[in-house]
């Protein structure tokens, strides 16, 4: 994954906005932030808005969401909500 440059922590200025003409991927310390709920104001919005485009970001935050503590209660609802509608 490329990341956006320079990598910026999740509690320091925002980064700029990609260029439109080339494709980033949000920093794997966006990815962990976002993943728990620790992401700044300054940066949520930036962050958001690629994942609404990036199928390789969203993939990673949820990579990064099941891995942690909540994962395995994600994976038990999901299977719960896969059986009930068949």
């Amino acid at each position: 994954m490329t990341e956006l440059s320079p990598p910026v922590t999740p509690t320091s200025a925002p980064a700029p906005a990609p260029s439109p003409a080339r494709h980033r991927h949000l920093p794997a310390d966006w990815v962990g932030a976002y993943a728990r709920g620790e992401l700044s104001p300054e940066v949520l919005g930036h962050a958001e808005a690629h994942l609404e485009r990036c199928g390789a970001c969203a993939d990673a935050v949820d990579r990064a969401v099941r891995s942690g503590p909540h994962g395995p209660r994600l994976d038990a609802a999901l299977a719960t909500l896969v059986n009930r509608v068949g």
